[in-house]
Order: structure tokens, then sequence, then C-alpha cells
């Protein structure tokens, strides 16, 4: 690929400040966030695209979602939402600017796999493929969907008076959209409805956001 060593700097760029200490409070300090966030829809700097935020305005959740923003001139932009109160779910959207001059499965593999192996790296746990990068369409745009489960530790637990690992399952599910300049990546982490300890299904089930697709279908490039 033509621009995969760039590529492969913003991708990792973009995935390790998504988990470094957040700068900012939507609620808080909106004022401090570079775009601007009305009627539940946030509006990157410059006007670049706009997005659908994953929990409502006035809900306890957007009071406590953290936003997190990185802006590369021409090359791209991204923006991540959560987690937030009780919902540990992260949307995320990266904007990557790619000619083209690839193959489009091939160009969103290879935005997949970077991004996937940056989170594997953070979180020190593989992610396994639920289901593989296929064809699909949002908004009339060439799109790629896939999905995958990952195991995060987040505590120890006693099972039959020993201590165990307490884990929650995340499901990643992933869109590439074709914007012809612009790939975007849509990275959706949602704590899963079947967690491998019982005591973590509450916590999954608290105050769910917007559905991935519902996201990648809001997302428009100005």
């Amino acid at each position: 690929m033509k621009y995969k060593g760039l590529l492969a700097q913003l991708l990792a760029l973009f995935v390790v400040t998504t988990c470094l200490t957040i700068r900012v409070s939507a609620a808080d300090n909106p004022q401090q966030i570079e775009g601007k966030i009305q009627r539940n829809v946030y509006t990157a700097k410059n006007n670049l695209f706009s997005i659908a935020i994953p929990h409502r305005e006035g809900s306890y959740e957007y009071a406590y979602m953290k936003v997190k923003e990185e802006f590369h001139g021409e090359q791209g932009a991204y923006v991540s939402f959560g987690p937030a109160a009780f919902n540990q779910s992260i949307y995320r959207v990266g904007l990557y600017r790619i000619e083209n001059d690839d193959n489009f499965d091939h160009v969103s593999q290879q935005l997949v796999d970077n991004f996937r192996s940056q989170l594997e790296n953070i979180y020190q746990t593989a992610l396994s493929t639920e289901t593989p990068l296929g064809k699909d369409s949002i908004n009339g745009r060439e799109a790629r969907h896939g999905i995958f489960v990952q195991k995060i530790p987040v505590g120890i637990t006693i099972s039959n008076g020993k201590m165990e690992t307490l884990e929650s399952v995340h499901r990643h599910e992933v869109y590439v959209i074709d914007f012809i300049t612009f790939k975007a990546l849509i990275w959706v982490q949602l704590p899963d409805n079947k967690q491998s300890d019982k005591s973590m299904n509450i916590v999954a089930s608290l105050s769910p956001g917007i559905s991935p697709r519902a996201f990648a279908e809001s997302l428009t490039i100005h």
C-alpha cells in the first residue's frame, strides 16, 4: 500500500491516545472540546465531519461521557466517546486519507488489522473473530463489517474458595466505509450481553448507547 507506513503511524497514535487520561468531560467543560455537540450530534472542528453521540444530551451517561479528539491536518482525524458513567462502551471514529490506488478489501483489512493489533497490545488480551470482515453498505456507500470478541481482566473474584481473574467480555463491532478520499473506521466496543461471569451481566446491560450501525450511519463528511 502506498501509504502503509503513514497509515500505521496514524493508527498507532489514534489508538494510544484513547487509552491515556481523557482531558475533558462533555458535560463539565464543553468549551474545551475542539469540536461542538449540539442536538446530540458532534461536529469536528473546521466542520470536517459530524456524527451522532452515543448517549443523549441531558442524560446521566452523557454527563460523564469522555470525549477524546485528535486532528492530523489533511491526513485524518479521530474522535472517541466513552466510557461514560455506568456504561463502559467506547464509540470510536477514525478518518484516514488514502488514495484509491488499492483494493478496498485490502485497505479495509489493513485498517482493521492495525487497529486490532494496537488494542491487543494495550489490553494485553487477544481479540477473537466472531464475524470476519464482509461486504456491507452504509448509506449507499461501499463498506465492510466485522465483529470481534475480547476478554478484558477487570478484577478478582472468589469461586469455590479460590481466587480467579474476573473478566469482562467486550464485543467489538467494526465498520470500514469508503468516502473515496477518506476511509472511515468505525470501532464500537461494548460490554457483551453474554458475560463469562454472571455478576458482570448487570454491568453490561446498564444504560446502553445507540447501536453500532446507527452510529456508523450517522457519520457525515462535509
